[in-house]
């Protein structure tokens, strides 16, 4: 499922139409490299971690960050 219409053009708001499809590997890789395009897909990046809690009240959090920015008018 897509949050928008592939199918709806989004400057005119026209439907789109399937003109070409490519399905021939052979085909697909000549096409991309004709365009400098890379021919492999992209390799998936890694899971991230699940979000923290908030961060600890006080002035420094246990890693390092400080969870809150200093007053400038300090």
């Amino acid at each position: 499922m897509f949050a928008i219409d592939v199918l709806t053009c989004d400057r005119c708001g026209g439907k789109r139409r399937l003109v070409a499809l490519g399905d021939k590997q052979e085909a697909i890789t000549k096409i991309l490299a004709h365009l400098g395009l890379p021919k492999e897909a992209p390799s998936a990046w890694p899971a991230r971690a699940p979000p923290q809690e908030l961060a600890p009240a006080g002035p420094m959090a246990q890693d390092g960050i400080d969870p809150i920015p200093p007053n400038c008018d300090d």
